[in-house]
């Protein structure tokens, strides 16, 4: 990556609070689009901040700086994404393997089938859907768990 940022293929952005980092992100850039790529927080702070809202800002705000003429939030279909109005966009992947490879085969095959359960789930199984989602929110910030617990009791 240091390599990418020095020809301006890559920006890390550092958030900080009280002297101690409390996340980052990594956009990758080419020259019509900013991109985030990866991010970490500290789970305590989705409890003082809205950490997309947070990464966002700045990613556009890199998009802007450099002229970019889009920002990318990346794959997937998470709610937040409507906020921002975001357009869909395919996203294909091309696998390279030799004739007959059987390797290649099966990689290919559990590809499918993983896009194929993410439909079903996606268009047949909000609940599930629903569940997954607050999962997720949950492994992101720990301290709903907590609330969840005390709320019930």
């Amino acid at each position: 990556m240091t390599a990418m940022a020095a020809v301006g293929r890559a920006a890390l952005h550092e958030y900080r609070a009280g002297g101690e980092l409390v996340a980052s992100s990594l956009l990758l850039i080419d020259a019509e689009q900013v991109g985030g790529y990866l991010y970490g927080a500290d789970p305590g702070l989705y409890g003082r901040v809205n950490v997309t809202t947070m990464l966002t800002r700045t990613a556009l705000r890199e998009a802007v700086d450099r002229g970019a003429a889009r920002f990318g939030l990346l794959r997937g279909r998470e709610e937040y994404k409507s906020g921002w109005r975001a357009e869909p966009a395919r996203n294909d992947r091309l696998l390279l393997v030799r004739p007959g490879d059987p390797r290649g085969l099966g990689y290919a095959v559990v590809v499918r089938a993983a896009a194929r359960g993410r439909d079903v789930v996606r268009e047949r199984l909000p609940a599930v859907r629903a569940a997954v989602a607050a999962a997720r929110r949950t492994a992101r910030n720990p301290r709903l768990l907590l609330r969840g617990r005390s709320a019930g009791r």
